[in-house]
């Protein structure tokens, strides 16, 4: 919130700028005409505060679309709180969250075009909550134009296949305030940290066993034309929203989504007390 207030106080006294040179010019064109000099610094002046505004103006779009990912995953994580109430606290099945396609086809995001029908669906009906504004713009050209959702689901809560740990209920989980419930991945992948990009499921795997999968996103805030070195946005199982910076140490991203209180694999001091 800081650095956006900064961001609109720069925007707001280069305005005041804007305006000042703006006079000059209009009291100049009154008496007379400009010479090539005036006119060369009026140039410079321009560039200089386009060269000031581009960057603060970028920054201050990203931080707004933060802002609505943010208080969309908020939305899914107050839909979760009521259908997991709805259900005796039973997770819905990760990879029908939006959408229950016959099993051929069970795997995927939600497609533009098609009707969402899937267990969380009900508690959500709302469109415009399904994407992160970020992803909307970052998806074109990395295959996924045709993605109505761009947020994912801890594949360790509830009845998964592929890594079945038997967390099934939210009273099975350890310290439901930091383990995470749904966030987002990047639409591309990134060596050594996820061989698979966006999809329906968060699927971390534990480095101490196993190679990577997928990973949080890295979009968000990121430093100019480095992608890779963003943040991820996060709704917790107890309904709190963080944004997490990329994690260089993979071991504190699968902590975030492991439900249990040991790490398996970890050392004793890596575990929880």
């Amino acid at each position: 919130m800081l650095r956006y207030r900064k961001s609109i106080d720069i925007l707001k006294r280069s305005s005041a700028v804007c305006g000042y040179i703006e006079r000059i010019i209009m009291n100049k064109m009154r008496k007379s005409g400009f010479t090539l000099l005036e006119i060369l610094v009026v140039i410079a002046i321009i560039a200089l505060l386009m060269a000031i505004l581009v960057p603060v103006l970028d920054k201050v779009r990203d931080q707004a679309r933060t802002v609505i990912c943010r208080s969309n995953l908020r939305q899914w994580g107050l839909a979760a709180r009521i259908y997991l109430d709805d259900n005796d606290q039973y997770f819905p099945y990760p990879k029908r969250i939006l959408i229950v396609r016959t099993p051929i086809h069970n795997a995927g995001y939600l497609r533009i075009g098609e009707d969402p029908n899937g267990l969380l669906w009900p508690y959500l009906i709302n469109m415009d909550i399904l994407m992160c504004p970020q992803f909307e713009v970052l998806k074109k050209g990395y295959g996924f134009e045709d993605a109505a959702s761009s947020y994912c689901m801890n594949t360790y809560l509830g009845d998964y296949p592929i890594e079945p740990v038997e967390i099934k209920n939210e009273q099975q989980v350890y310290n439901p305030s930091r383990v995470v419930l749904f966030s987002e991945e990047n639409p591309w992948i990134i060596p050594d940290y996820s061989i698979v990009a966006s999809n329906t499921i968060l699927y971390i795997r534990n480095p101490y066993l196993d190679d990577v999968c997928n990973n949080f996103a890295t979009f968000h805030n990121a430093p100019s034309g480095r992608l890779n070195e963003g943040s991820a946005n996060m709704v917790f199982l107890d309904g709190h929203v963080e944004s997490l910076k990329r994690q260089y140490e993979l071991i504190n991203c699968f902590r975030l989504v492991w439900p249990k209180k040991d790490i398996p694999g970890a050392p004793n001091s890596q575990n929880s007390p």
